[in-house]
């Protein structure tokens, strides 16, 4: 499935934050929403996934309007992987994934929706995990078992913001490749709202680079991880060089004041 947004407005109160911005994401693509804090990337995604209304231009799904598609319809197609929280409810991880079977099921829940959440729970390493209670989880643990909990949702179009955010190295990997498997191999709609560049330049078809609410730039990694566009939008001096695994960005210096390159109130 493809998702577009069309010159996405949104404002907390007087506060504007989106300021028509414009993203296409194609079936089995990998999209990396990037720039810096406050710039809009986690508002972004939560539009895209009918969470927030935008205040002006729309959101589409194969052509259809979001509002205009039933919540059930809706939570079939659609999967989101909020940040992390550190409180939560006293369930299992197993109940948690089953939790993304709802969608799906008109009475109880049956075999074949405890053997689609085994089995991505055996994919991302978390089987030996699915008796234990949330809240005895790291919150790696915890992070990984709500992006379980997506996956076993079989949605068309996968929405992460920041999934590896509390994870260690080998676990970002693990659920990194396993998203990329998950649009190669599934044709499933991925987008991500990522922080570390290098990383989403690796896992990402293409990238957004929002800054103060506006599309900096979009397109391969190559095109949009551009030194001057670091510059402009980070106010880094940052070396960017093709590497055997992508590309890589190396920072080097601040070239002003963190406030000055943030800008806005954005999230």
């Amino acid at each position: 499935m493809k998702i577009v947004a069309d010159k996405v407005r949104f404002a907390y109160g007087q506060t504007q934050v989106l300021r028509e911005v414009s993203v296409e994401v194609r079936e089995g693509e990998v999209l990396g929403i990037i720039g810096p804090n406050g710039s809009g990337k986690s508002t972004l995604l939560r539009c895209m996934g009918g969470i927030y209304v935008p205040a002006g231009g729309e959101v589409r799904i194969d052509g259809a309007r979001l509002p205009s598609m039933a919540r059930r319809a809706r939570a079939k197609q659609i999967g989101y992987v909020p940040q992390t929280s550190g409180e939560e409810q006293p369930f299992t991880v197993l109940d948690l994934v089953l939790m993304g079977r709802r969608p799906h099921v008109s009475w109880g829940l049956g075999s074949r929706d405890v053997a689609i959440a085994a089995a991505v729970l055996g994919e991302l390493g978390m089987t030996h995990l699915a008796g234990r209670y949330l809240n005895e989880l790291s919150g790696g643990q915890r992070q990984k078992a709500h992006i379980a909990r997506a996956l076993a949702q079989e949605p068309a179009i996968l929405l992460l913001d920041e999934p590896t955010s509390a994870l260690d190295i080998r676990h970002q990997l693990e659920v990194l490749e396993f998203v990329r498997r998950a649009a190669r191999r599934d044709g499933r709609t991925i987008v991500l709202v990522m922080h570390e560049l290098s990383i989403a330049a690796r896992y990402s078809d293409r990238l957004a680079l929002l800054s103060d609410g506006r599309l900096h730039a979009a397109g391969t990694p190559e095109e949009v991880l551009t030194e001057q566009a670091l510059q402009e939008v980070y106010g880094v001096e940052a070396q960017v060089r093709p590497g055997e695994y992508g590309l890589e960005v190396v920072p080097i210096r601040p070239l002003h004041e963190p406030e000055a390159a943030v800008g806005g109130a954005a999230r």
